[in-house]
């Protein structure tokens, strides 16, 4: 996160993607006070769920983070909330499907409007022995800001599987985005322009692909 403040009125969407970092008290201050005023947030695996752990103010922002899974790729199923609480259009026309990646075990609070959610079942060696609903996609207001957290993505093909796309499109739409990743172990930021998205790699043209709504 480039360390200037990210006004309301000069990012519309932060669209996070650092795995394992973590942010300085001014990088998280001027993020979270970004969504509060107003921004978009969105990301995706580990990218929003497994990094900047020791930033209390962030986890709380986003929601959840991810505390472990299973060793490789599990096949289970993405559940589809019916009736959500809000944010209903990010989901519209997606039935339950299932996919083939890292299953997360979530930590989680009520605050959060889940739109997808999957179950993980105990195995022989497991120290619990009921299966165990965790979120797969929610929404969170924070401030007047609107938080979008996917948990599938640990490899490029979790977000071609065209539903997850599609949600992933849909919940990261915004007239100007302020990326943030990593590339070859360094943090970098891309700034949009009013009125365009800006394309992002190979995942800014998946958003643009399946991108619905844009961030209210």
């Amino acid at each position: 996160m480039a360390a200037p403040s990210l006004g309301r009125s000069a990012t519309d969407l932060v669209l996070h993607s650092c795995s394992g970092d973590e942010l300085s008290p001014r990088q998280e201050g001027n993020l979270v006070a970004a969504v509060k005023a107003g921004t978009g947030f969105a990301g995706w695996h580990g990218g929003v769920i497994g990094t900047n752990v020791r930033n209390a103010d962030y986890l709380r922002m986003v929601g959840g983070r991810s505390l472990w899974h299973r060793e490789g790729f599990q096949e289970f199923t993405v559940r589809i909330v019916a009736i959500p609480d809000r944010d209903g259009v990010i989901t519209k026309g997606i039935e339950d499907y299932d996919v083939v990646t890292e299953h997360d075990w979530v930590l989680t609070d009520a605050h959060n409007s889940v739109l997808a959610a999957s179950v993980l079942v105990p195995e022989t060696i497991d120290a619990w022995d009921v299966p165990v609903e965790f979120p797969v996609v929610w929404t969170r207001r924070w401030g007047v800001g609107r938080v979008f957290v996917c948990t599938l993505g640990h490899r490029f093909a979790d977000l071609e599987v065209p539903q997850t796309a599609t949600m992933v499109g849909r919940g990261s739409r915004g007239r100007r985005v302020h990326e943030v990743r990593a590339v070859d172990g360094r943090t970098h930021a891309q700034h949009g322009v009013a009125g365009r998205h800006l394309v992002l790699g190979p995942f800014g043209r998946l958003l643009m692909r399946y991108g619905g709504p844009r961030l209210a």
